[in-house]
């Protein structure tokens, strides 16, 4: 029946069938059974391809393992996934099956770092829900009329936003059925609001909610407290839409100078929730919100046909904000909202700071917060004897391109910033200073109609292109000791670079003010035929602002001068501090100019009292606008300090 064969010292069996036709019945049967294994794996897989909104992330080797792996990758392809890889998920609604979805591709994503601490929030799963969310609870706006300004036009880019009503609460630039501004002090007060927003939507239909985080490093805090506080209201969701016929999956992006899918779309929230806090960190600096949502919105509204919600949880503007009405289009010709966790922006500022801790690294970083404006309102140029931190502060207003993101797409705006970079001011006490949020074009041609509007946005446009460096040094202090000869030829070097500064800066300014100062706009202003509180305290400031600082580098111009021609200091001084005077060295023009500066930032802020156009008044005025010199004499080995007590650290 059988023989032994032996090669090379081995032996094995060789098996000799003694009935032929009992080996064509035996290879049959298993040809059979392999053949009928592959149709009910093609059964499998064409059912799963239709799946609502299933992804995974490949990475060189595609698996789609909600636990990462994707920290190295250097490019990363969402596509869809076959339903026998995600076996622990729920069912779809079988009246929802889209047919596929197509590869997206997507840029250099994720730097690696080293392994993210693991907060996961396996030990809240666990717990019992806290929240107090209802069914059919909406997220909270500032009254029941709606999201963002007082005077409601109710359509898009038909005249001014503001009626300039103090105290008339906020109702909807874009119509009362728009989105909601609110804001929150911290991440569960977010994530609850967010809640309320899924929890209204289900009241319609399914809701396919797409989580999309910044991954940049100065968000890591806040992505670990979110993720644990996500545990909760999804519990909440789960209890509200148990009996309900509406059932709402998840998902979750992170993006950088690129994006990438972390968690295919789920009924398993728990993917979401664990995934969150341990987002690796995008290193490259680059926030390109908009761009994202360009290329994640299609694609998931091909593969899902009811409601699509993406929320944005941010800590600045984005990089690429000149996407922003490409975006709602995209958002509105896929019936997209989109809801904002985003930061309060820096008022008169686009760049700020941020105090950072990571790893060994403390200290402030510089963050894009944008403009809380569409349009330029405020004098960009910094205050003087200030730190450079604190030449920012918040506005109380989310940024003009996040908010009208949310509110051009029915989405929500939550403010949220760390406790560091909390600022004072709060929104729902802003009513009726609260930004337009109507696209540009609309910003602009209700700003030409209005000579007040129109001088002081060319008053500030006047001064953007002088708006790039920091004032002259006030405290110019060398490393190393010098002997007065050397110490007035390096610091003769700092002073003429600075005056070159002033002059430049001089002209600007003097237009600017030449453009408030027109008649038809003072009598504007007097006799109050522009009623919006915004742009009344907006002329004020600028107007007081740059008359006090056309006296201040008028000083400084003067006082350089002099030194720079020898008529000013000893012979052996080797340390010098600029510092205020009330006594002016300009004379008359300079006691008028202060004058009048004066009045027009005392009257800002007793009209505008507790809003940040009164604390920038206040900021302006707390030195007064002369400039004087004072002079030392350091001996050798003598300890060169700076003068004054040292600044603390900025809040912001």
């Amino acid at each position: 029946m059988g023989s032994i064969a032996s090669s090379g010292g081995s032996s094995y069996a060789v098996i000799e069938p003694e009935h032929p036709a009992c080996c064509f019945l035996v290879s049959a049967l298993v040809h059979l059974i392999i053949l009928t294994i592959l149709a009910l794996v093609r059964i499998v897989v064409a059912s799963s391809a239709q799946d609502p909104a299933l992804f995974c992330v490949q990475a060189g080797d595609p698996g789609g393992d909600d636990s990462g792996g994707i920290e190295n990758a250097e490019s990363l392809t969402i596509s869809p996934i076959a339903k026998s890889a995600r076996a622990d998920d729920d069912k779809p609604d079988p009246d929802t099956k889209p047919k596929g979805l197509p590869v997206v591709e997507t840029s250099l994503v994720m730097k690696s770092l080293p392994a993210p601490v693991d907060m996961s929030p396996e030990d809240h799963l666990a717990r019992p829900p806290s929240s107090s969310l209802k069914k059919g609870d909406p997220s909270q706006s500032l009254d029941k009329n709606g999201p963002n300004g007082p005077g409601n036009t109710g359509k898009e880019g038909s005249g001014p936003g503001n009626t300039g009503k103090e105290g008339s609460g906020l109702k909807g630039i874009f119509g009362p059925q728009r989105g909601a501004l609110r804001q929150s002090d911290s991440p569960k007060d977010a994530v609850d609001g967010l809640g309320g927003d899924i929890a209204k939507a289900l009241e319609k239909d399914d809701v396919l909610v797409v989580w999309m985080f910044d991954a940049s490093l100065s968000m890591q805090a806040d992505r670990e407290r979110a993720g644990r506080e996500m545990v909760e209201i999804f519990r909440a969701l789960e209890d509200r839409t148990d009996k309900d016929a509406f059932h709402h999956f998840e998902s979750l992006l992170a993006y950088g100078q690129g994006s990438s899918q972390l968690v295919p779309s789920t009924r398993k929230w728990k993917n979401v929730a664990r995934k969150v806090p341990n987002i690796p960190a995008d290193l490259s600096g680059i926030e390109n919100t908009f761009t994202c949502l360009q290329q994640a919105i299609p694609a998931y509204r091909k593969a899902w046909k009811k409601g699509l919600l993406f929320v944005v949880w941010t800590d600045e503007s984005g990089n690429d904000v000149d996407q922003l009405e490409y975006t709602i289009e995209i958002c509105r010709q896929h019936h997209v909202k989109v809801s904002v966790v985003g930061p309060t922006s820096l008022f008169g500022q686009k760049r700020g700071y941020q105090f950072l801790h990571f790893n060994q690294f403390s200290g402030y970083c510089e963050i894009d917060r944008g403009p809380e404006t569409g349009l330029p309102e405020s004098v960009p140029l910094p205050y003087w004897f200030c730190p450079k931190e604190s030449n920012a502060f918040p506005s109380g207003f989310g940024p003009y391109a996040l908010v009208r993101l949310s509110q051009a797409t029915a989405g929500s705006f939550t403010l949220y910033d760390q406790l560091a970079e909390r600022g004072k001011f709060r929104i729902e006490d802003l009513a009726a200073y609260v930004p337009d949020y109507r696209n540009v074009s609309a910003l602009e041609e209700d700003a030409e109609a209005s000579p007040l509007r129109s001088a002081v946005v060319q008053a500030c446009k006047a001064l953007v292109e002088v708006s790039d460096r920091d004032p002259p040094n006030m405290n110019p202090n060398f490393v190393f000791w010098y002997p007065p000869a050397e110490y007035q030829r390096r610091l003769a070097e700092i002073v003429v670079s600075d005056l070159q500064y002033v002059q430049r800066v001089q002209r600007p300014i003097e237009e600017a003010i030449r453009i408030l100062s027109d008649p038809e706009v003072q009598k504007m202003y007097e006799y109050k035929q522009e009623k919006s509180p915004r742009w009344r305290a907006n002329y004020l400031l600028a107007k007081g602002r740059l008359l006090a600082l056309s006296v201040r580098y008028r000083e400084y111009e003067l006082l350089a001068k002099s030194m720079l021609q020898g008529n000013l200091l000893k012979p052996t001084t080797n340390r010098v501090v600029f510092q205020p005077s009330k006594q002016l060295q300009s004379g008359q023009w300079g006691e008028k100019r202060s004058a009048e500066a004066e009045r027009c930032l005392n009257q800002c802020i007793a009209e505008h009292g507790k809003t940040p156009w009164s604390e920038s008044a206040s900021r302006e005025m707390c030195r007064p606008f002369g400039l004087a010199v004072q002079e030392a004499q350091i001996p050798p080995g003598g300890r060169i300090r700076p003068s004054g007590p040292a600044a603390p650290p900025p809040r912001l």
